[in-house]
């Protein structure tokens, strides 16, 4: 019979020591830019956004996205100018790091800037909670054309579908049940022309 807890703990010292060899080879300012990043990736992902580190290449990134396989994601590194900023690839200007908040917001602004140059009128902001406007978000690109909000007052989930035969609104009392209802057209309660 095998000692688990010996296997265990051999499988996790080589993990420590492999650790110990990468982490050793980083020099300052890369374990300075994983330290931002990861900062980043926290308070973005608290705000209800996907992130992925990418500490394994040189230098090392941050991906953002809304879901896992979003075809619109921002991919950040972190360097120092004189002082330490963000760096974008869609966009020039250098986010500082010193001021997380600002960061988000910036880093948001430009995340949505992509959504709403592929889709206009998709709305902007969106009320209540980081997970509702997670799922708000994954409606709006499984469905595109489709803008989905919760509605607060209501306590019910809203989308309005534009056809071409005019603006059509569904709505359910959650986003799973909305989502069936954006599938299946037969369940929409007007006739299809």
């Amino acid at each position: 019979m095998i000692d688990e807890s010996a296997m265990t703990l051999r499988l996790w010292g080589r993990r420590a020591r492999r650790f110990v060899r990468w982490f050793g080879t980083r020099d300052r300012q890369d374990r300075k830019a994983m330290w931002h990043l990861d900062r980043l990736a926290e308070a973005l992902a608290a705000q209800g956004w996907r992130t992925r580190r990418r500490f394994h290449v040189s230098p090392a990134t941050l991906r953002v996205g809304p879901t896992k396989h979003a075809p619109a994601t921002e991919e950040l590194s972190a360097t120092h100018f004189g002082r330490w900023v963000y760096l974008t690839r869609s966009n020039p200007q250098p986010i500082p790091c010193a001021d997380l908040d600002q960061a988000v917001t910036e880093v948001e602004r430009i995340l949505w800037g992509g959504f709403t140059s592929r889709a206009p009128g998709r709305p902007v902001t969106m009320s209540g909670n980081a997970e509702t406007r997670r799922a708000a978000r994954v409606l709006a690109e499984m469905f595109p054309g489709v803008q989905a909000w919760y509605g607060e007052a209501t306590g019910e989930w809203w989308a309005m579908i534009s056809l071409p035969t005019g603006d059509r609104l569904l709505s359910a009392p959650d986003v799973h049940q909305l989502r069936e209802q954006i599938t299946l057209t037969k369940a929409w309660p007007w006739r299809q022309r």
